[in-house]
């Protein structure tokens, strides 16, 4: 099924590269993952009741990564085939 290409021109607006109108075009965002430091430089990891972990397993981390994944600081958009590059949005 093919669809129409419309050339990007905002965040998630249009689906094709406005500059060659290639669909192998990358959303990239940036999430704030929040990591704290102790006196020492030693990283405190915490779970989700606030509970001070200090040998964290694999399981743990992915789910303090999946919960960062909420709300975006940025996003950009990034051609494969030509390039291009977007300006940085900010929701």
């Amino acid at each position: 099924m093919k669809t129409n290409k419309i050339p990007i021109t905002g965040l998630e607006n249009g689906n094709c590269c406005p500059k060659c109108g290639s669909t192998k075009v990358i959303l990239w965002k940036q999430f704030p993952i929040t990591v704290q430091f102790d006196m020492k430089g030693k990283e405190i990891i915490r779970d989700l009741k606030g509970r001070r972990i200090y040998k964290p397993s694999n399981k743990i981390l992915a789910s303090l990564y999946k919960t960062a994944q909420h709300d975006y600081q940025c996003a950009f958009y990034d051609c494969q085939k030509c390039g291009w590059k977007s300006e940085t949005y900010v929701p």
